[in-house]
């Protein structure tokens, strides 16, 4: 074994940033979009500036009954285009496509106002989905 002075561990070498050849963070953050779902695209991104007001409130209530989290987040079992069409299951089962990004931002403002609503505790917030979601072992 390699023995080290008291204090110190052993160097190691280094290459310097230049030798790496990583580039530019400019080039990096000024790049294009890689791997983005079309429901994070900034299309969608300014349609849901532009619909806002409807989100907010879809948001509050979702956030406040369990019923309604449950239904933005898997849809209805007494309907099925609900899941398929209208949650958020639906939307990432069909590959998260931007006509349905507006489930995700209600279902993201729900979830942001249950959290705030819980005492800002992500265990307070497991257990009221928990709960929402019929307290099941699975």
């Amino acid at each position: 074994g390699a023995f080290c002075e008291v204090g110190r561990g052993p160097t190691i070498d280094l290459p310097s940033m230049a030798e790496t050849k990583w580039g530019s963070i400019e080039a990096v953050v000024n790049g294009d979009l890689v791997d983005v779902p079309a429901d994070a695209s900034y299309l969608s991104v300014v349609l849901m500036w532009l619909t806002l007001l409807v989100n907010l409130i879809q948001g509050i209530l979702g956030g406040l009954i369990k019923p309604v989290f449950v239904f933005f987040s898997i849809g209805s079992t007494k309907c099925s285009c609900t899941t398929t069409c209208g949650s958020t299951m639906g939307s990432e089962l069909a590959g998260r496509p931007c006509h349905m990004a507006w489930t995700w931002w209600r279902w993201d403002l729900s979830a942001l106002l249950a959290l705030v609503a819980n005492g800002k505790s992500r265990l307070a917030l497991f257990m009221w989905e928990w709960e929402a979601f019929g307290r099941g072992a699975w």
